[in-house]
C-alpha cells in the first residue's frame, strides 16, 4: 500500500515539476491580465493550487483506505 502512494506522490512531483518549468510557464507570459491579476502570476497561484489539491486527494485516499482515522474515539 505504501509503495503505491509514494508512486502516486512522485507521480504528482514530476508533474508538477514539469509543469512549474520556465518554458511551460511562459505560455502564460503574455500580456493582459485576469481578473486584475497578470496571467503569469494566476496561472503559478493556480497551479499551486491543483498541486495542493493532488496532494490532499493522494494522501486522504491514503488514510481512508488503511482505516486511520484523525479523531480517536474514546
Amino acid at each position: 500500500m505504501r509503495q503505491k502512494t509514494s508512486a502516486k506522490l512522485i507521480g504528482v512531483f514530476l508533474l508538477f515539476a514539469t509543469l512549474f518549468n520556465y518554458p511551460i510557464l511562459q505560455i502564460w507570459g503574455s500580456e493582459g491580465s485576469l481578473l486584475g491579476i497578470p496571467h503569469l502570476l494566476f496561472s503559478i497561484f493556480a497551479l499551486w493550487l491543483a498541486m495542493i489539491l493532488c496532494l490532499v486527494f493522494v494522501v486522504e485516499r491514503r488514510i481512508v483506505k488503511s482505516g486511520k482515522s484523525k479523531i480517536s474515539s474514546q
